[in-house]
């Protein structure tokens, strides 16, 4: 099993986890970070690797990149880096802790990869850590069939009939693929969805998710409307945690109801890769200061909302500029009157 934040095709902060030995994890691993083109000038930090993995890691990715790490030395790993935990199954309490800050706290803020491979998770450290992840991977081995269950019934709280639905699949999907050294089971713990796909690497075009009612599993290939269908649930979802998140965010402001009103539209618009979900800020190129801005977009509704008059910052002046290019906010919704310079609608 493998247990990664943020999948193959989506590679992004956090990481990934995998289970059971002589599954050529560390072959998989070593062509992801190939294929990845995000991670070519990046360094590899590698903990707990092996001397022979080691070596094969630095002929594969470059030397240079590839550095051994100890667990008390995480702290100094450098932002947009991946970070790859092999044979993770007992950890000291202090490492525990250390891989913890680093999974859920490091990760995101340094952009980080995170890649967490073992043999076992069920009485070890890293199963308390599994909400973390945003993947978890698992090899076609059909002795995988007791960790998948007790994974997603005890950790992730799925009903136990849609489990044995998925364990079924995942049988038959195995052996009607055990030739494929390829095939891989993915739990999505956002979507909270259970995947096969017969080319890992590849998977945006070719997975497909086992049926939650069903028993028989679908073996047609991928298709360009499932891929997109995916997408979408995955879109909507996002959409639903910013909107909760806006929602605490001002919970206590007298314009509530407004703000959300706003803040609906404007997710709506925007691509929202661009939107931190913990801080709910966007990062934008501005033409007018000529570089990267990173700007709260609960402080600039909040402030266009501001019929006292507040005067905006200069940053919350080119971020209106910015959404106005591409975003119909109603004139309702544009109470501050430092924001009718130009109208928007």
């Amino acid at each position: 099993m493998f247990a990664i934040k943020r999948v193959i095709f989506a590679l992004t902060d956090k990481g990934y986890c995998f289970t059971r030995s002589g599954t050529g994890k560390s072959s998989l691993l070593k062509k992801i970070l190939v294929q990845s083109k995000t991670t070519n000038s990046h360094l590899i930090y590698c903990v707990n690797v092996g001397p022979v993995e080691l070596a094969e890691y630095k002929e594969a990715l470059g030397a240079k990149r590839v550095i051994p790490l100890l667990f008390t030395q995480l702290s100094t790993t450098r932002p947009n880096s991946t970070i790859i935990f092999e044979d993770i199954i007992y950890l000291p309490p202090a490492n525990e802790k250390i891989l913890r800050q680093c999974l859920n706290f490091d990760a995101h803020h340094k952009a980080q990869k995170v890649f967490c491979v073992t043999h076992s998770v069920q009485k070890t450290a890293v199963w308390s850590l599994l909400p973390f992840f945003h993947y978890l991977i698992f090899s076609s081995s059909p002795s995988n069939k007791p960790v998948i269950r007790t994974c997603l019934k005890t950790v992730f709280k799925i009903d136990a009939a849609i489990v044995e639905n998925w364990l079924v699949q995942f049988l038959t999907l195995t052996k009607t693929n055990q030739e494929s050294k390829n095939c891989y089971f993915y739990f999505d713990t956002s979507l909270m969805k259970f995947y096969f796909t017969s080319d890992l690497l590849n998977s945006i075009s070719n997975s497909r998710q086992l049926s939650d009612t069903s028993t028989i599993p679908d073996l047609s290939t991928g298709r360009a409307d499932a891929v997109a269908a995916q997408e979408k649930e995955k879109n909507e979802l996002q959409k639903k945690i910013l909107e909760s998140k806006f929602d605490k965010f001002t919970e206590t402001h007298l314009l509530r109801a407004q703000a959300a009103a706003v803040f609906s539209i404007l997710i709506n618009c925007l691509n929202l890769s661009l939107v931190r979900d913990h801080d709910l800020t966007i990062s934008f190129q501005s033409n007018l200061v000529h570089k990267t801005k990173r700007i709260s977009l609960v402080d600039y509704i909040l402030c266009l909302l501001d019929a006292a008059g507040k005067p905006p910052s200069q940053d919350l002046l080119v971020l209106h500029n910015y959404l106005k290019t591409f975003c119909n906010i109603p004139s309702i919704f544009v109470s501050n009157p430092h924001f009718k310079v130009a109208p928007l609608s």
